[in-house]
């Protein structure tokens, strides 16, 4: 099975969430303006730019077939935390925060931004979505990897092949 896998080297910090778009509705002639905030297009163009070197990759592997997208959200561990806090700190520790938002609503802008980028002609192509929040003691990124999504994909498969490596090593 292909997959794609790449690293974006972007605070996802500066990334807004989806939710912080709008509508605003004329009320002389009653028509609905859809609009996106300055800073979500921001991040949005900025990831679109990242990602655009890997769309021819993308669109000849996958095509217009289904495809499954893994994306990691990788933050860096907020400053002025406590003396444990800091002790306490490892790779890959699940993000809590509410101050990084939801990852869905996080993940809404990066799917975005890979369609702007020409990964995907259009983001219902993307029929399965995992998403993570975790902290990093190394730089700040997004690590995405894009593969085929066939009908056989089962999220209990996934885990039962980690736990079978896990066993073998």
């Amino acid at each position: 099975m292909q997959h794609l896998a790449f690293t974006l080297d972007l605070d996802p910090a500066v990334l807004s969430t989806a939710q912080q778009k709008g509508a605003f509705v004329n009320r002389a002639t009653g028509r609905v303006r859809f609009f996106t905030k300055k800073r979500v297009q921001r991040g949005e163009n900025a990831v679109a730019f990242l990602a655009r070197p890997y769309a021819a990759a993308c669109r000849s592997a996958f095509g217009d077939g289904p495809v499954a997208v893994f994306c990691a959200f990788l933050f860096a561990y907020p400053k002025g935390a406590s003396k444990a806090e800091r002790e306490a700190r490892r790779e890959g520790a699940p993000v809590t925060s509410a101050r990084y938002g939801d990852a869905d609503n996080r993940f809404k802008s990066v799917q975005d931004a890979l369609v702007k980028a020409g990964l995907f002609a259009d983001d219902r192509l993307i029929s399965t979505v995992c998403i993570t929040k975790r902290y990093t003691l190394k730089k700040p990124r997004i690590e995405i990897v894009v593969r085929e999504d066939d009908a056989e994909f089962d999220m209990t498969h996934e885990a039962e092949a980690k736990d079978t490596a896990k066993k073998a090593n």
